[in-house]
């Protein structure tokens, strides 16, 4: 089960927790959600307990990526697992996101 949570949503910043699994379906109930955020502010996203991610997981990470940006800020992620992590580095995602 794909948990996705707001944790502070300050004018400063946008700091997201996700967990379980990020798979297709999931994924397509994230699309709404992400829709109705505002990225003219540095993001942050926990994914600590995040197990899994789907390619289609991996396409709401490079849109929250382009909103971002376009407005002249940042994504960082946060507590990338083994296997989240290479899926990270497999793809090519893991160059495009500060990571710590």
């Amino acid at each position: 089960m794909f948990e996705f949570k707001i944790s502070d949503n300050s004018v400063e910043l946008l700091s997201i927790e996700m967990s379980g699994e990020l798979n297709t379906v999931a994924a397509q109930d994230l699309q709404g959600k992400i829709e109705s955020l505002d990225f003219n502010k540095p993001v942050f996203i926990d994914v600590t307990n995040l197990d899994y991610i789907s390619s289609t997981g991996l396409r709401y990470f490079l849109l929250i990526k382009k909103k971002v940006e376009a407005n002249g800020h940042k994504v960082t992620l946060k507590g990338l697992n083994k296997n989240v992590a290479s899926i990270f580095k497999m793809t090519g995602f893991y160059s495009f996101f500060e990571i710590i």
